[in-house]
């Protein structure tokens, strides 16, 4: 085809765009590469000259694809949930119900596809032994590399093996996208999460370069060293140091509290597409955040688990009792402390320090940056406290917002 006709390519933009890099995957000619934009977030290039035209790269987008992946039917069951061997729970962040079914799938002799931490990086990797869950286990509040996990599903499938995909929404509909044969995808197990966004990699950069601790790896984001909560919950971040010895954090830092404050998140993170009850994915977990119900099991960590395909539920029903337990319960219980499970929109976006990111990175000291984006104020900077009382009456404004977006779901 003569390159004056053709017709390249329509992606994601940089404001939807959200990073699941199913694109790289799909491309058959290696025309688009992954790379890190000037606001710290994976993104594509594409190369024009080596361009194929075929367009796989856009009808496997989740975004410009259009996927449908859910809406908010109360009907879809939804249970507390935990995993019923003790030490892949205390491993967990919370009750371990994704360990579960990664346990199930692997003694089935199938695959587990999800993110990990590797030193101070987070990439999806697949494991096929229940000796290598524990690389799986745990929260990462940074967006995994997910290049070639795609290409990885597409293979095992095809070789007939069971896979589960764990990842972000936007990454389990990146990942139903890219596997197209129907009968493929009846032995694709995709299970989701509530997500409260990705922050930019810049956050993680200064704060090993210039936080002054000797920092070798990322251990963990949060653990349950002192039980769980399904309220008042502590976060921990546990660092391995320059003597190979794990070092907990104690005092703010712009690494974990630089993603709670979701100022530097992906703007598609600020209007996610993919937050519904009822889910294209299998599964969708949660911590059981504000459980009055089953005290019983809140220091050893409580999950939430929706259900929302056949095939979903004739899994859980194979599992039931041995590699997990779960108890039925209600979206008035668990919607209220999780709002993102169906609310997706923040005013966030729209503060100083979201929309100056890039310039705020490249000219700011390393304590301006905590004070605006970690909120630490004992720096005593005016703009810093400002800024910080911005970013509460927000938070405030958004919790209004998605409360009553809340109650009119549960009481249509």
């Amino acid at each position: 085809m003569n390159s004056m006709n053709k017709r390249y390519p329509i992606l994601a933009t940089k404001k939807n765009c959200t990073g699941c890099m199913a694109c790289v995957d799909a491309c058959p000619s290696g025309a688009l590469c992954q790379f890190i934009n000037d606001e710290g977030h994976y993104t594509f290039k594409l190369d024009k000259e080596i361009c194929v035209n075929c367009l796989k790269c856009e009808s496997t987008c989740p975004i410009v694809s259009k996927i449908d992946y859910g809406n908010n039917d109360l009907s879809t069951p939804v249970y507390a949930a935990w995993s019923c061997n003790k030490e892949l729970r205390k491993k967990s962040s919370s009750g371990g119900a994704a360990t579960a079914i990664s346990e199930y799938i692997l003694k089935q002799g199938g695959v587990v596809i999800g993110a990990t931490l590797d030193g101070s990086n987070c990439r999806h990797i697949s494991i096929e032994s229940i000796s290598d869950l524990p690389k799986l286990q745990g929260s990462k509040y940074m967006q995994s590399d997910a290049c070639g996990a795609y290409k990885q599903t597409l293979q095992y499938l095809r070789e007939g093996r069971r896979v589960l995909f764990i990842g972000t929404p936007c990454q389990v509909a990146a990942a139903i996208n890219f596997v197209k044969n129907p009968k493929l995808s009846e032995n694709l197990f995709s299970l989701d999460m509530v997500c409260g966004g990705v922050p930019s990699l810049f956050i993680r950069d200064r704060f090993i370069s210039e936080s002054g601790k000797k920092i070798k790896a990322i251990d963990s984001f949060r653990n349950k060293d002192k039980g769980w909560k399904s309220k008042g919950f502590t976060y921990q971040l546990k660092v391995v140091n320059d003597r190979n010895e794990i070092e907990v954090i104690h005092e703010k830092n712009l690494l974990l509290d630089g993603f709670v404050s979701e100022l530097t998140n992906r703007y598609s993170c600020y209007d996610c597409q993919f937050v519904y009850i009822n889910r294209k994915s299998d599964f969708t977990i949660a911590d059981f955040w504000g459980d009055t119900f089953f005290r019983d099991e809140h220091k050893e960590g409580l999950s939430s688990l929706a259900v929302h395909t056949e095939k979903g539920k004739v899994l859980l029903a194979e599992i039931k009792n041995q590699n997990i337990k779960i108890k039925q319960t209600s979206w008035d219980k668990v919607l209220p402390y999780n709002f993102r499970y169906v609310y997706g929109h923040s005013l966030l976006k729209h503060l100083p320090q979201r929309k100056y990111l890039n310039w705020i990175f490249n000219h700011c000291l390393y304590e301006t940056l905590c004070s605006f984006y970690a909120g630490d104020v004992t720096f005593k900077k005016p703009i810093g406290i400002v800024l910080k009382v911005m970013r509460k009456i927000t938070i405030i404004i958004n919790r209004k917002k998605s409360e009553k977006f809340i109650y009119n779901l549960l009481n249509k």
